[in-house]
């Protein structure tokens, strides 16, 4: 009688250590996963800043600023800019400029009838 038991609870026990160990490893995949979408999100708002609300009936909104929100636009746009690059050597391309890009002179003339005088 006190075998059968003991072989009872033995076999439970066993049972009971192989559902603490899997309880472990699905926590140990929990922490991981939780890590990985915490430094997925500091690498988000590095990229585009704090998150937003907006409304969602803001389409314009919405459609325009695609990029900031969503690394797979994101790097779509990047590629489409991409398929534009030359090589150094090409006399009809120029390079990225490094910096700010100042108009034109007569720009300012254009534009001056746009400006408020706050």
């Amino acid at each position: 009688m006190w075998e059968d038991s003991l072989k009872t609870y033995t076999t439970e026990e066993q049972g009971l250590k192989l559902m603490l160990e899997k309880t472990a490893v699905e926590d140990s995949k929990t922490t991981q996963l939780a890590k990985e979408r915490k430094l997925l999100d500091e690498w988000h708002s590095v990229f585009f800043g704090p998150r937003q609300l907006i409304p969602p009936e803001n389409t314009m909104y919405w459609a325009l600023t695609a990029a900031e929100r969503d690394m797979e636009t994101f790097v779509a746009i990047r590629k489409s800019w991409d398929t534009f690059l030359v090589p150094p050597t090409n006399e009809m391309g120029s390079s990225i400029p490094i910096g700010w890009v100042l108009p034109d002179g007569e720009a300012d003339k254009n534009w001056t009838k746009y400006l408020s005088n706050a």
